[in-house]
This record gives C-alpha cells, sequence and structure tokens, in this order.
C-alpha cells in the first residue's frame, strides 16, 4: 500500500504493523500496544485490497481489531504466517 505524505515523497508498507525486534529498538509495535492495552476488540487485522484501484486512488482498507464487514464477504479465512517475523502467507489461487 502506499501512502501519499507530499509531492515528492512516499511511504511503502502498513504503519504500526511490523513485529517487536527486540535486539534492535526497545519500542512496541503499534498494533501490539493495542493488543496489549486491549483496545481492540480482538487481536485481528482484516486487509481488503481495491482490484479497480489506481496509483493515485486509495488502494484498499486495513482495519484494525476485527473483521471489515463492509469490504470483505461473509466468508472469513485464517492463514499462518510462513515465517514468524513476516506478514507473508501462502496463496492458493488467484482469480482476476
Amino acid at each position: 500500500m502506499e501512502t501519499h505524505t507530499n509531492e515528492d515523497e512516499y511511504l511503502f508498507g502498513l504503519v504500526g504493523m511490523g513485529f517487536e525486534d527486540s535486539q534492535e529498538t526497545n519500542t512496541k509495535p503499534f498494533i501490539m500496544e493495542l493488543i496489549d492495552q486491549g483496545i481492540l476488540e480482538e487481536p485481528i487485522f482484516t486487509i481488503w485490497l481495491d482490484p479497480e484501484a489506481a496509483l493515485e486512488t486509495n488502494g484498499g482498507y486495513l482495519t484494525y481489531g476485527s473483521e471489515d464487514d463492509v469490504h470483505c464477504g461473509p466468508v472469513t479465512g485464517y492463514q499462518n504466517f510462513v515465517h514468524p517475523s513476516l506478514y507473508a502467507f501462502m496463496v492458493r489461487s488467484v482469480i482476476a
């Protein structure tokens, strides 16, 4: 995902979604703080990517603490990460 911050600078990624790396810093990622403080309804997040999005438009939505009832359908799937410190998971198929 891309966030436009000014005319010449772009940030790629999801803010606050990093994993803890206690060897590098003494801080917790934003989402881990929300989970630890009980602020989120559930310790999950939902990502919806707009298949019609262009670079100049909103590419999707990130929902912290619950499922996205507006953009996502009634069938929810959960996947384990393929590596304990990366948001990477196996994709079985893609339909265009």
